[in-house]
């Protein structure tokens, strides 16, 4: 597709990150020097390019344009590959595990193919997880997992408090609910678990949402653009999604 968002996940080839150069290439190219005509760059040419923008641990991203005459400087020829606006070859930017990046190009007709084993999707994720997937965030801003301005859920819920008939929490009810692990730029996981009665402390009222295993729904926990997320849903033959509301076009 022409937008959209990657996440990679290739723990099963073993690989902990790759470079951006020979792992993901564009099925439409810009042209940089005009193949070798022209000196000097074309001015502008990256908006017509392929582009890729990669999330580093900081928040930050770098940007990198695809086209079939980067000047290989270590080499000294040109080669098809990504680079910046100045149209040289990039050899440093990298892609880690569980990391995430944005590509986009102006063409339609753009596909990406990546070597590996990627999970990816534009507005949706999800699917028969009675296993743990790893899914990509498609949104162009954070977001909080209890935000439905933001996103929406389709999956089916666990039962904390025994909708209300119960004063405590069910012991061991998050065995059997849905469950997601975010991870943060420092390699960690917060685990979470849907529920259908989760108590919302600010309004002192059971909802539906993501909390812990003690059934408080959770105010705090954010998807970065470009972040990275296990699901996993132990009910069978159930499945669970998740639907951004305002996906990048």
């Amino acid at each position: 597709s022409p937008a959209g968002i990657i996440t990679f996940q290739w723990e099963d080839v073993g690989q902990k990150e790759v470079y951006v150069n020979g792992f993901i290439t564009p099925s439409v190219a810009g042209t940089a020097y005009n193949h070798g005509v022209d000196e000097e760059v074309t001015p502008n040419w990256e908006k017509s390019a392929p582009q890729i923008q990669v999330r580093d641990s900081y928040g930050s991203y770098t940007i990198l344009y695809y086209a079939d005459d980067m000047w290989d400087e270590a080499n000294e020829k040109s080669v098809a590959g990504w680079g910046g606006a100045d149209g040289v070859l990039d050899t440093e930017t990298k892609l880690s595990l569980g990391g995430g990046a944005w590509i986009k190009s102006p063409s339609a007709d753009c596909t990406f193919t990546t070597a590996g084993a990627v999970a990816s999707e534009e507005t949706a994720v999800g699917g028969d997880t009675t296993i743990s997937i790893l899914a990509g965030g498609a949104f162009p801003v954070a977001f909080k997992l209890n935000d439905s301005k933001a996103v929406s859920w389709t999956l089916t819920a666990g039962t904390a408090y025994n909708h209300g008939v119960d004063e405590e929490v069910t012991p061991n009810w998050e065995k059997s609910a849905p469950q997601i692990q975010v991870r943060d730029n420092y390699g960690s996981y917060t685990i979470l678990y849907y529920a259908d009665d989760m108590w919302d402390e600010a309004n002192e009222e059971s909802v539906a949402g993501w909390g812990g295993a003690d059934g408080v729904l959770d105010t705090e926990t954010t998807v970065d653009v470009g972040g990275g997320f296990w699901l996993k849903q132990p009910n069978g033959d159930k499945k669970i999604f998740v639907t951004v509301k305002n996906p990048v076009k």
